[in-house]
């Protein structure tokens, strides 16, 4: 812990990443655990990112547990930059905002 409260009053922020790979897979915790870490963290004044969220299912036991945000195939899959800049105006916008046929905003 002391290494890591170094790296933080250098300035850097610290994420714990492919937390959920492998034996610690979420799957494999009793949701119980899982909201215990999500409470762990908030508890440390950080917010929870849930990677690797590709099922509805996967996401509902995220939200229970209180994860803050979710990245993975359910929200969206790989984009390049051009359709992610479409992606997020049509996610931040309703069609009328953007003056797009409903037809084309059902291809994406």
């Amino acid at each position: 812990m002391e290494a890591v409260r170094a790296i933080r009053m250098a300035g850097f922020r610290v994420a714990i990443d492919d937390f959920g790979v492998g034996y610690t897979s979420i799957q494999q915790h009793m949701q119980e655990s899982l909201a215990a870490i999500v409470a762990f963290c908030h508890a440390q004044g950080k917010r929870v990112n849930a990677e690797g969220v590709g099922t509805l299912e996967k996401q509902s036991a995220l939200l229970q547990a209180g994860c803050d945000l979710f990245q993975g195939y359910l929200i969206s899959p790989p984009r390049s930059v051009a359709t992610l800049a479409e992606w997020v105006a049509i996610r931040n916008h309703t069609p009328a905002d953007l003056n797009l046929e409903p037809q084309k905003l059902a291809l994406r």
